[in-house]
């Protein structure tokens, strides 16, 4: 009986969590506790504003936002290999006021091109 309650509470706050950010730390734990972890996922309760701090195992189990935060670590490994982002990485940093509007339109009409053309690299 307890484990089905556990299991309801899981299911009706789990929507409540939104990703945040990732970002790579050599040394970064899991909320499970998994250690060395590099790629990391925080994630954001949207009616407490509480973060939670995973890796990109345990985000999986948060449906849409393991989906986002996968889609975001992707962008990140792309534009360390100086290639476009994903677009999920560009909302994210438009979101956060990291890049302008103009910078948001220009990755969005890109992202899906395989290579920066000469004048994209200028603009880049």
């Amino acid at each position: 009986e307890d484990g089905e309650d556990l299991v309801s509470a899981y299911r009706r706050v789990k929507p409540q969590w939104q990703p945040s950010a990732v970002y790579e730390e050599s040394d970064g734990q899991c909320i499970c506790g998994k250690h060395p972890i590099k790629m990391r996922c925080v994630i954001k309760n949207k009616h407490n504003q509480n973060e939670l701090v995973l890796g990109n195992v345990c985000i999986k189990k948060f449906d849409e936002s393991g989906k986002v935060c996968n889609e975001l670590i992707l962008g990140l490994k792309r534009l360390k290999k100086g290639s476009l982002p994903t677009a999920a990485l560009v909302q994210l940093y438009f979101r956060k006021q990291l890049i302008t509007k103009f910078e948001r339109g220009f990755c969005l009409s890109n992202v899906n091109r395989r290579a920066w053309t000469g004048k994209q690299l200028r603009v880049r």
